[in-house]
């Protein structure tokens, strides 16, 4: 089948690059070992989360996620190397036989991490008694280490020494300059990545970007801290040969883990920088131990205090958890007895839910004021987005999860959604047809003198 390059409609230095003018110039060789790349544009992701203190308060956790973008042309050029090595990654893998031990960013299994939860959870329902360990890989991305990477680019190629056009990519995603992306918006003065978008293909001309991003000194080298030295590890996450780049750096540490792990009677799954290990018990063999020394030959490290330890037993048949807290993995609770979803997700989906409502209701007040009329909320677009009404959602994902692993836990964590979704906009309907005639033409005078 043709491999196809298709429009990426985010805003960026350049003008969106696909079709089969984008294919016929990422697959020459000898273009792609001259390509010129531009900068990343770089955003912050921050997800808040709700850390337990040991004195039993609630203290607010910020963690912040560098995502870096590529321009059009170089996401198309990344899309269609990631494409060319993953399919010699995957027979790799089959080769190896550790196909099933690597479970993110790939297409090829027709799986996602609902199954992939479930099995690691159905592997622990068929033991005895079993250990559940669980890491995390810190600051996994920002610490792939540039030798070891291309020397296992090479042994993936089968060469000695990349090729110029993979070398190419290596020096690009390795040696890379980025821009802040609120820092290149405010120099063109846009207001939001969507508002842009509809006023523009591109953020800038040429000229422009030497002008107001090069020469204002917007571009950032990724170099290391105590020098003006190119940073010897690391790779931008959010490009699109990035993922494959991780799983491939992980090999080694993938097939010596498996391979000790399932000697032992158990399984080992990696999901990025996830990892379980489900093992019997009676081994003898240090798990931790063995992940460690496997990691450090990557010149990476374990985060102490995201590692567990499960201990599982059956008592009069039913299979208890000894630490009485359930293993969590992918979003997903497990006790021994009944699979949950994370409560951080569900407060997630809540807040967004009360979110969206918000921003419907500041368009409908909008809308009457212009109008002169006061109407009800209209929410067909918001109980497809955030009820089980919609068919691509966080709810359809929930209850797609509750099928599949057979959850009555997760049903009835869903069962309130429509309840309180109703309730949230009966009460912004209600604060807003209450207001009297009086108070309604009071703001709207205001609404229409404040929009001049």
């Amino acid at each position: 089948m043709k491999l196809e390059i298709q429009e990426r409609r985010y805003l960026h230095f350049d003008r969106p690059f696909f079709g089969d003018v984008a294919l016929a110039m990422v697959s020459d060789p000898d273009r792609v070992a001259r390509w010129s790349f531009m900068p990343f544009l770089h955003i912050d992701l921050e997800k808040v989360r709700v850390k337990r203190q040991v004195d039993g308060s609630l203290v607010p956790d910020t963690k912040k996620r560098p995502i870096y973008y590529a321009a059009h042309k170089d996401a198309a050029l990344y899309f269609y190397y990631s494409e060319k090595l993953g399919s010699i990654y995957e027979s790799l893998l089959d080769r190896l036989g550790i196909s099933e031990c690597v479970t993110a960013f790939r297409k090829s299994r027709g799986m996602c991490n609902i199954h992939f939860a479930h099995e690691v959870f159905q592997e622990i329902g068929k033991h005895e008694q079993c250990t559940v360990h669980t890491f995390d890989v810190s600051s996994f991305f920002e610490n792939l280490d540039h030798k070891i990477l291309k020397r296992l680019w090479e042994r993936l190629l089968g060469t000695q020494g990349l090729p110029v056009d993979h070398y190419s990519i290596f020096k690009s995603i390795t040696r890379y300059s980025y821009v802040d992306r609120v820092a290149a918006f405010l120099a063109f003065e846009i207001s939001s990545p969507e508002g842009g978008a509809f006023k523009r293909r591109h953020i800038c001309e040429a000229d422009e970007f030497r002008e107001r991003i090069r020469d204002a000194g917007l571009i950032h080298r990724h170099t290391d801290s105590n020098s003006a030295e190119w940073e010897t590890k690391g790779i931008p996450q959010g490009s699109p040969i990035s993922a494959l780049l991780s799983n491939l750096y992980m090999m080694d540490f993938d097939l010596a883990v498996a391979a000790a792990v399932r000697n032992l009677g158990g399984i080992y799954r990696r999901y990025c920088d996830d990892i379980v290990c489900v093992v019997p018990d009676g081994s003898g063999v240090d798990i931790e131990a063995l992940i460690k020394v496997e990691i450090a030959k990557l010149k990476l490290e374990i985060h102490s205090t995201k590692s567990t330890i499960h201990q599982f037993r059956r008592v009069n048949g039913a299979l208890v958890c000894k630490e009485q807290r359930p293993v969590q993995y992918l979003g997903f609770l497990f006790d021994g007895k009944s699979i949950r979803l994370r409560t951080v997700a569900l407060s997630r989906y809540y807040a967004k839910m009360r979110r969206g409502v918000r921003a419907v209701d500041r368009a409908r007040k909008g809308a009457d004021l212009e109008a002169g009329t006061q109407t009800k909320m209209r929410t067909k677009a918001l109980h497809r987005r955030y009820t089980y009404l919609g068919r691509r959602n966080f709810l359809s994902y929930a209850h797609r999860a509750a099928e599949i692993m057979g959850s009555k836990a997760i049903r009835k964590q869903l069962k309130p959604h429509l309840a309180r979704f109703t309730s949230y906009v009966q009460m912004k309907d209600d604060h807003w047809l209450r207001r009297s005639a009086i108070s309604f033409e009071s703001l709207r005078v205001w609404y229409l003198s404040r929009k001049g």
